[in-house]
């Protein structure tokens, strides 16, 4: 999956991840979600703590028009906007920056890859310095290991938990041989996923297990 035009639910609706309707989810087969996700959510681990980044990141601007306000240092970037730094990368239609906060938002057909190829498509979203995501609606997520994961809304938590509402997931192909959206065989969907990436833990709350369209 490529290109910044795959945006929240109309992406995950094109590639055949439909969303779960409002409080319509119930609960069940959680067991079996946990061990279907265990594989994806790995390709997301953090790096060993001693890689950790001491140094700030130095980051990239590319754009059609970039202005800068001096007084409120902000830089304001429009056009095919590309950011880069080092093994991540961030494309929209226009970003702001605010140099005191450290906050950048970026808005219109974004595109996110971090440092291990997987992507985030959505219309809005706030970032910090190091590209890491904050508030988010209408987002997918296509995991580099194959999976695929749809939600209506996203955010993090003060601990850095990221709580994923109304979210649909799965491993099969979305895609036929022909490049036409097809439905998978199998996809999760629930209320809530929760998501601690420092523990490796991953909650559900109202989910349930559908196979080939019937709900198991």
């Amino acid at each position: 999956m490529s290109g910044g035009s795959l945006n929240g639910s109309r992406s995950a609706a094109r590639y055949g991840l439909r969303l779960p309707a409002r409080g319509a989810v119930p609960c069940a087969a959680l067991g079996f979600v946990l061990i279907a996700l265990s594989a994806p959510v790995a390709a997301q681990e953090p790096p060993p703590a001693e890689a950790a980044e001491t140094a700030p990141r130095a980051i990239d601007f590319e754009a059609t028009e970039i202005a800068y306000d001096k007084e409120a240092e902000t830089i304001i970037a429009r056009g095919n906007v590309i950011l880069r730094s080092e093994d991540r990368s961030v494309r929209a239609d226009e970003v702001t920056w605010d140099r005191r906060t450290g906050q950048i938002i970026a808005t219109g057909n974004i595109r996110l890859v971090d440092e291990t190829g997987n992507q985030l498509f959505t219309d809005q979203v706030e970032l910090t310095e190091t590209f890491d995501t904050g508030a988010m609606s209408e987002l997918l997520i296509a995991l580099r290991a194959g999976g695929r994961l749809a939600a209506r809304s996203a955010d993090r938590d003060e601990n850095g938990v990221a709580i994923f509402t109304d979210a649909a997931y799965t491993a099969c192909p979305v895609i036929d041989p022909q490049s036409c959206a097809q439905d998978p065989s199998w996809r999760v969907t629930a209320d809530r996923v929760i998501y601690d990436q420092d523990q490796n833990i991953v909650r559900f709350k109202g989910a349930v297990l559908e196979l080939f369209g019937a709900r198991v």
